[in-house]
């Protein structure tokens, strides 16, 4: 996503549907997403994408991106 006049640079992370073309999720800048980033990391051995982060449970991520078949 890119944005005019957005003070400091503070630029909006947004995850874009692989399947359509539509946004599923915005965060208010790459900071939120670092810290969702390192938080995870720093909880467990394994990594996980921050996008499972955001949506934990298989149902919710389906559900994030299929929802287009309703």
């Amino acid at each position: 996503m890119y944005e005019d006049n957005v003070p400091n640079d503070e630029y909006r992370v947004g995850y874009v549907s692989q399947i359509e073309p539509r946004i599923v999720k915005v965060l208010d800048n790459f900071e939120e997403w670092l810290t969702l980033f390192w938080k995870q990391d720093d909880e467990d051995e394994r990594t996980y994408p921050v996008f499972y982060v955001l949506f934990p449970s298989y149902d919710e991520r389906l559900e994030i991106l299929y929802d287009w078949f309703d």
